[in-house]
């Protein structure tokens, strides 16, 4: 049984070595198409995506959470229904907000551009939780909100 046990135990730690190894180049990232650029930013051995992006400070290296600046317009308010105390608001949000993660100005200094992307790049990056208090129910563009809907554009510097 012993001889099992440690049968497992080589293969589980040959398959975290693996993945160790398993990490895409950063190097000649100015070459790479913005697709590519992404994916190996976001690749698994440096990016979570279900985990929130920190920032440091400079004095004493201390992990600050980041700032979320939210940007809202509002274009339409309907009547305050006074038996209920509802009312109905069309407003735009825009999320700002800089994840140090996915810097590349380092590994690719002669990109200028900013990645830009709407679904496919959503979908990969960390986004800030929207959350309304005492909200009834929401919608965007006519669909029923959800965490992945939240956002229509990202941009990336």
């Amino acid at each position: 049984m012993s001889n099992l046990r440690f049968a497992i135990f080589l293969l589980l730690a040959a398959t975290v070595r693996a993945a160790d190894t398993d990490c895409p180049s950063l190097n000649d990232a100015d070459n790479l198409s913005q697709t590519q650029l992404i994916e190996r930013l976001t690749h698994g051995c440096r990016y979570d995506r279900l985990e929130r992006p920190v920032s440091y400070t400079e004095s004493n290296g201390a992990r600050l959470p980041i700032d979320v600046y939210v940007r809202a317009y509002i274009y339409f308010m309907q009547n305050l229904e006074a038996h209920d105390l509802q009312f109905k608001i069309h407003v735009l949000l825009q999320l700002r907000y800089l994840d140090p993660r996915l810097t590349f100005r380092k590994v690719a200094p002669k990109r200028r551009q900013p990645i830009l992307g709407e679904k496919q790049l959503r979908d990969t990056l960390w986004m800030p939780h929207i959350f309304l208090a005492n909200e009834r129910d929401s919608s965007l563009l006519g669909k029923l909100s959800s965490n992945k809907s939240s956002v229509l554009m990202k941009r990336i510097y």
